[in-house]
This record gives structure tokens, C-alpha cells and sequence, in this order.
């Protein structure tokens, strides 16, 4: 059975019995199933965790490079000492 035919009976059945499709799909066993998001995930052609649904063209998170957070702390860390120093001097100037 095609897909257009799939949902043409599923409308037909919505109108006709008063079917909901998400009561429908989580009154299923197979629903339930653990491993079922990672089949559908691979089905569908998605990456679990990526981080976004964007294409990978308008956002790709992968692509952001690493970065060497311990070299960051540091160079906050001096800046933060600097930042210190020159305000301690400023209010000793402006005490004066």
C-alpha cells in the first residue's frame, strides 16, 4: 500500500469512527519500546543529540570547533586579575 493511500484511509477513518492518531500510536505495544526511537532516528536519517533539527546546512553544532576549556580559564582568569588590579588602583587615584 502507497503512503497516499495509507493516509487517504486513515483520513476516512478519522472522519468516519473518530480516530486520533497520537491516542492511536500510543495505545501501541511497539510504541513503548525503548529502542524505538533510535530505529526511528535512523530511519528518518537523523543524528540522536545534534543539538538541533536545523539541516546541517543553516546549523551544523558538529562543526563548531573544540575548544581547550582549561586555556580559556586561564586567559578569564588573568583578565579577571588585571581587571582587579586596575580597579584598585582606580579607586586608590580617586580617593586621593
Amino acid at each position: 500500500m502507497d503512503l497516499k493511500k495509507q493516509f487517504d484511509d486513515w483520513l476516512e477513518r478519522k472522519s468516519r469512527d473518530g480516530l486520533n492518531f497520537n491516542e492511536t500510536l500510543l495505545s501501541k505495544r511497539d510504541f513503548h519500546n525503548p529502542s524505538l526511537a533510535t530505529k526511528l532516528l535512523e530511519y528518518a536519517g537523523l543524528r540522536e543529540c545534534s543539538g538541533t533539527h536545523l539541516p546541517s546546512i543553516v546549523y551544523n553544532p558538529s562543526g563548531i570547533p573544540s575548544f581547550d576549556y582549561e586555556r580559556i580559564a586561564v586567559i578569564q582568569k588573568k583578565e579577571w586579575e588585571e581587571s582587579g588590579k586596575m580597579h584598585s588602583s582606580v579607586n586608590r587615584k580617586h580617593n586621593k
